[in-house]
């Protein structure tokens, strides 16, 4: 049995397989030469709720929302008075001969990118924040996941092995595991600024809402501030610490700027 002990991708091998019977009189080893890799995810630690950035009134996922996509038809039914006439199909109506009607699927759910920036956790030797701050992404991005949002995640990290560092924005069944994925397998070492990954790599489309994770609010915070803004893309920003020490000292974006702490539940200390 394997305990998982801590985050990342880890090598086990090679094996030595041995059988037997019960009194060891005929027993056979055999010795396994591959290398197999064990991925660990983050813990997931339980978060406060906070409301997040919303570009549209509509972004509510599923069937809770109250507009209809005229795009995506799920079907036909009897015709409802007092509807708009152009949701009638024509063709259905005159295959059933009495007037059919379409029916939408809900308006698109709610987009959240997440943005984890590693730049400054190795130069301030942040490697605990670094893990808090990986867990509390992997616990957001699992509660989201179930509550129907579409999620995406976009790193400056490196990371350990063959895989990208951009997961876009997707909703299916394995969108979170490879989400997950890059966050075992993130580093705490840069591969460049987190601007430069967005624009070499990833188009961010309408309707999407940001939610940027970095050590602290310092300058990168206010570029990223004002390439979202550029974009109309509203973004919520979570640091490990403030970096100044009074508003009057702070730039632009200290009052969207929130402390990482202040969603964390505080585990009680057992006696």
């Amino acid at each position: 049995m394997l305990t998982a002990q801590r985050r990342g991708v880890h090598q086990i091998g090679p094996s030595n397989i041995f059988t037997g019977d019960l009194f060891a009189f005929f027993s056979r080893e055999k010795k396994e030469e591959e290398f197999h890799q064990i991925i660990v995810y983050p813990r997931l630690v339980p978060l406060k709720s906070f409301p997040l950035p919303r570009r549209d009134f509509f972004g509510v996922p599923g069937a809770k929302s109250p507009i209809h996509d005229p795009i995506y038809i799920l079907g036909t039914r009897d015709y409802q008075h007092g509807h708009p006439a152009k949701y009638i199909h024509w063709k259905a109506s005159a295959r059933h001969h009495k007037l059919q009607e379409k029916i939408f699927e809900s308006t698109e759910q709610e987009k959240i990118l997440l943005v984890v920036d590693v730049d400054r956790f190795a130069s301030h030797k942040g490697e605990e924040e670094f893990e808090n701050t990986l867990e509390i992404v992997a616990s957001l991005a699992v509660r989201m996941d179930k509550q129907g949002y579409a999620i995406g995640l976009v790193t400056n990290g490196a990371l350990v092995g063959e895989c990208t560092a951009i997961v876009p924005i997707a909703r299916n069944r394995k969108q979170l595991p490879a989400l997950l994925e890059v966050l075992a397998r993130i580093q705490m070492e840069s591969k460049g600024d987190i601007i430069s990954t967005l624009r070499r790599g990833l188009e961010i489309q309408g309707g999407v809402s940001c939610v940027h994770f970095s050590y602290e609010d310092d300058g990168t915070v206010s570029v990223a501030e004002q390439y979202f803004k550029h974009r109309k893309t509203p973004v919520l920003f979570f640091v490990c610490r403030h970096r100044f020490a009074s508003k009057d000292d702070s730039s632009k974006v200290w009052h969207k700027t929130h402390c990482i702490e202040d969603i964390c539940v505080k585990e009680s200390k057992r006696a």
